[in-house]
C-alpha cells in the first residue's frame, strides 16, 4: 500500500512480465512477445487491463500513450476493469506505411472492445482521444455507459468522429446522447 492507501499496481510493466533477475530492484525490459496486443483492423493494438468490475476505457491524447493514465488506473482499478491502449501510430501500436491513421481510431476502439469481450464501457477521452470516444459514442451508443471528455476539441465538427451522417434526432447538434435516465458513473467505479 502507498502512503495514500492505494494498492501498488505495476501499471508501467506489461502484463505477465516478471521483476525477477533485477538485483537493484528496477523493472526489467520485457520482450515484445510478452506485451498484450489485440489484432484489430490489420494492426496489433497494444493494450493493458487492470482490475475487475465495470469497464472504464482510458484513451490518450496526441502527446501521450497508454502510460498517460498512470495516476488514474491504480485508483479506479480497485473497483473497475481499467483498459488503456496505444492508439494506432502511438506507443507500441503500429499503423503501417500507408495506414489510415486517425480515421481508423473509432473502428480500432470497437475492435479492441470486441477482442476483450466488453459489451459496454465508460469512456474517458483526453485531448485527441475525444474524437475517438465521441465517434464511438455516436456510432455505438448502446455500448457506452458514460462519456467523459477531458481537455478536448472533439465537440468541433470533424469527419474523423462523425460517421458521414451528421447530427440527427438522437444526437441534436452533434452531441452524444446521455447514457440514459438514472445512469451515473457511481455504481462502484469511484474509489
Amino acid at each position: 500500500m502507498s502512503p495514500l492507501g492505494f494498492q501498488r499496481l505495476d501499471y508501467w510493466r506489461p502484463a505477465g512480465s516478471s521483476t525477477s533477475g533485477c538485483p537493484d530492484g528496477r523493472l526489467p525490459v520485457s520482450s515484445e512477445s510478452e506485451m498484450p496486443r489485440a489484432p484489430v483492423n490489420g494492426i496489433e493494438l497494444y493494450y493493458q487491463v487492470h482490475g475487475q468490475g465495470p469497464a472504464v476505457v482510458f484513451a490518450h491524447g496526441a502527446g501521450g500513450n497508454h502510460m498517460s493514465w498512470w495516476q488514474q488506473v491504480p485508483a479506479f482499478a480497485r473497483h473497475c476493469r481499467c483498459v488503456t491502449f496505444d492508439h494506432r501510430g502511438f506507443g507500441f501500436s503500429g499503423d503501417g506505411v500507408d495506414g489510415p491513421g486517425p480515421t481508423a481510431f473509432v473502428d480500432d476502439l470497437r475492435g479492441l472492445l470486441d477482442y476483450l469481450d466488453i459489451e459496454q464501457a465508460f469512456l474517458v477521452g483526453q485531448s485527441m482521444a475525444g474524437w475517438t470516444c465521441m465517434g464511438f459514442a455516436l456510432a455505438h451508443p448502446q455500448r457506452v455507459r458514460a462519456l467523459v471528455m477531458a481537455n478536448t476539441l472533439a465537440g468541433i465538427r470533424r469527419a474523423v468522429w462523425q460517421p458521414g451522417r451528421g447530427p440527427g434526432p438522437a444526437h441534436p447538434g452533434g452531441r452524444a446522447a446521455p447514457a440514459g435516465p438514472g445512469t451515473r458513473c457511481g455504481e462502484g467505479c469511484h474509489p
